[in-house]
């Protein structure tokens, strides 16, 4: 399965928005939604999943929300 199929399927994109999904959803936003199962992760988690430094992950993290491709989660202080 590809990384576009992958992402289809978890985020449930509807059949007429996925021909338009490359020009909405950046491939590393993708990664990230296939790599977190739809369970909230920490930049941390997110750099180990991704294999990327944990800045370089924050950022997408951030980047990811603001797009509005994933949501803010706060539990006990920490935010996902």
């Amino acid at each position: 399965m590809t990384l576009l199929e992958e992402f289809v399927e978890q985020f449930g994109v509807w059949e007429e928005a996925q021909p338009y999904l490359p020009l909405i959803v950046k491939q590393n936003e993708m990664r990230l939604v296939v790599a977190a199962q739809s369970r909230a992760v920490t930049a941390e988690e997110t750099a180990g999943l991704l294999g990327i430094s944990p800045g370089r992950a924050a950022d997408l993290l951030r980047r990811a929300y603001e797009r509005h491709v994933v949501d803010k989660v706060e539990e006990g202080g920490t935010k996902y």
